[in-house]
């Protein structure tokens, strides 16, 4: 039995017995329309409601810890959040910082396939792994050992792909700092869900 992670947003002027309120009434309504099995919504759930006692800065932020906090047998979970929506200026540099940050992180994929590329181009017939000493095809080869899972790359390449990594994290840095000093309207809401059973 596998698991689905649903979630509702609801308006942030409601209060914990509104939005328990809220809840009750969609997990009827789901529970209608998927015939009261395990759907992946909410019916398992039980009805009750576990409230978060922290303020999340974002919906991204309520998500990300409600995504990682919420059990699926357990109660629906709900965190309130209270999130600057930024001027058009800032939002256009954190859009611009988001594809600068996709461009970064798809960086280690392209890396690893030229890596995958030189590894298959060599004269040997035959790479050993130098972690287990597993030998491998060259033509059946791939990036890391299918024995013990370790990557094939040399000193140099290993430094250049931490160095890639880093630059990652420093990008990633930049977009939560940025999206962290926006300003303009506050928008208040309840993020309220988890996983769910299917």
């Amino acid at each position: 039995m596998g698991g689905e992670y649903t979630t509702r947003t609801y308006d942030g002027k409601l209060s914990k017995d509104a939005v328990r309120s809220k809840v009750a009434s969609d997990t009827e309504e789901m529970g209608y329309e998927s015939g009261h099995g395990y759907s992946g919504t909410w019916v398992e759930k039980g009805g009750n409601v576990d409230f978060n006692s922290t303020t999340f800065k974002s919906e991204s932020d309520a998500d990300d810890w409600l995504c990682e906090n919420n059990d699926k047998w357990g109660n629906v979970g709900a965190c309130y959040f209270e999130q600057k929506l930024g001027t058009d200026t800032q939002n256009a540099k954190i859009d611009t910082q988001r594809a600068k940050v996709r461009t970064t992180e798809s960086s280690v994929n392209v890396f690893l396939g030229q890596v995958l590329t030189k590894n298959k181009n060599v004269k040997a017939k035959t790479k050993k792994c130098k972690s287990c000493g597993t030998v491998h095809q060259v033509t059946n080869i791939v990036v890391r050992c299918s024995n013990c899972n370790n990557i094939f790359l040399t000193e140099t390449e290993a430094k250049k792909l931490d160095k890639i990594k880093a630059n990652i994290v420093k990008e990633q840095t930049k977009l939560k700092t940025m999206i962290a000093k926006r300003g303009g309207k506050t928008e208040k809401g309840w993020l309220v869900g988890g996983w769910c059973s299917s």
